[in-house]
């Protein structure tokens, strides 16, 4: 290209000058000791032309040659470099494509000659967790880093997300604690450390993580809020499994007043206190909610509190002015009763409710009182009627004394209470 160009400047020149000479040829004369020659200005113009381009490509040629090697090595390090971008681009879509161990050979082989060999290893050390390999996963990391120690970030959050992958808990908290030390503030390292302490349960920490995932939008609000309340509801279950009052009181001190509001959390509080034995605290409670909004997870509850009956039993009776068709009402009041030791009223709360809804653990309730009350053969129905609906198939009657299918139902007592719920 160069060449021709050359060749139409000399070409256009030459044109010039003969357009000259027709009008005036001019003289040149040269002389150097004794010597001379002489001729057109046009003829030495087109000499000198000649002579100054032929000058300039020896020169050239000259240049050239001597920069030869050097630019066969820069075509042959282009060369290598290309065919490593295509090897890391097809172990890439390999890897995309979860062909595991064809992406592992792919961005393993020419990274010698990769622009960014760190990337390579940290798309290997991707392949290789999935394949099982993880000593090699590791070793491909460490490979990174000492290659591209301004990396840090990247490489570890790669570390990391491979940990929890391979459900190296203790492993991934050391290294995603140090990368908050690195980047307290990166989103990525804050949405996978609430992840991990999500995993393990480690409540207090999360709960202490909360105000930078809102602060940092890490999530969805929405979801942010259900992590919390989560974290409540087990740390207040965990008291109660202690029978840990103080603590459970501490714990309920902290949570926010919109999540006091809500119905889980309120739920478990209540249960909790029934079972840390703070019946006033939880009778209270019931009350002051119901009062505001019916409840049907506390009415539930409120037949558990082993307050004063007669008291709990006007106040759950007053209620059924409103709510006279409420199954789960009839349940409680007819615990209410029985707890009054108020059998006819029992058995006929009891009844109205399994004629509402049939729940296992109201058939084991009416049972109960009807074997007390020595009606044995319908106290046998109830406990079979409740055992049926447990196994979800019919069960034959048979000759088994009440006392022992009664036994057989408290066994099943958790379960029926699951179910119930």
């Amino acid at each position: 290209m160069t060449f021709l160009v050359s060749a139409l400047l000399v070409a256009i020149a030459g044109v010039i000058i003969a357009l000259v000479a027709r009008v005036d040829p001019g003289y040149v004369l040269v002389g150097y000791h004794g010597w001379t020659a002489e001729t057109t200005l046009a003829v030495f113009l087109v000499a000198a032309l000649i002579a100054f381009m032929l000058l300039y490509f020896l020169l050239r040629f000259l240049v050239n040659t001597v920069r030869l090697p050097g630019g066969v090595r820069r075509w042959r390090l282009q060369r290598r470099q290309g065919r490593a971008r295509r090897r890391l681009a097809a172990g890439l879509i390999a890897l995309a494509e979860g062909h595991w161990d064809k992406a592992e050979e792919r961005l393993l082989k020419h990274i010698d000659d990769s622009d960014f060999p760190a990337l390579n290893y940290l798309a290997a050390a991707r392949a290789a967790q999935k394949l099982g390999a993880y000593n090699r996963a590791d070793d491909y990391l460490r490979r990174a880093q000492r290659l591209q120690p301004s990396s840090e970030l990247a490489i570890a959050l790669t570390h990391a997300e491979l940990q929890l992958a391979n459900n190296q808990v203790d492993q991934a908290l050391e290294t995603l604690t140090h990368l908050r030390y690195l980047a307290p503030k990166h989103p990525y390292v804050l949405k996978l450390l609430m992840q991990l302490y999500y995993v393990l349960q480690d409540w207090e920490r999360l709960l202490d993580l909360l105000p930078e995932l809102h602060k940092r939008k890490v999530a969805e609000f929405e979801e942010l809020e259900k992590m919390e309340q989560t974290a409540y509801i087990e740390l207040m279950a965990a008291a109660a499994r202690r029978k840990d009052l103080q603590q459970l009181q501490q714990v309920w001190q902290r949570v926010s007043k919109d999540l006091k509001g809500r119905e889980p959390v309120l739920r478990e509080y209540v249960r909790d206190l029934v079972i840390c034995g703070d019946y006033e605290q939880a009778d209270l409670m019931v009350f002051q909610t119901l009062r505001k909004k019916w409840n049907e997870s506390l009415v539930y509850l409120y037949g558990f509190i082993c307050a004063d009956p007669q008291i709990q039993l006007a106040r759950a009776e007053s209620w059924l002015d409103q709510h006279k068709q409420d199954p789960t009402l009839l349940l409680t009041v007819g615990r209410l009763s029985l707890r009054a030791s108020l059998w006819g009223k029992a058995r006929s709360y009891l009844e109205a409710s399994l004629a509402l809804d049939p729940k296992p653990e109201t058939y084991k309730e009416l049972g109960d009182l009807l074997d007390h009350l020595g009606e044995k053969h319908s106290a046998m129905e109830c406990y079979r009627q409740g055992l049926s609906m447990v196994a979800a198939t019919p069960i034959k009657p048979a000759a088994t004394p009440a006392k022992v299918i009664a036994a057989q139902v408290m066994e099943a007592q958790p379960l029926l209470s699951t179910v119930a719920e």
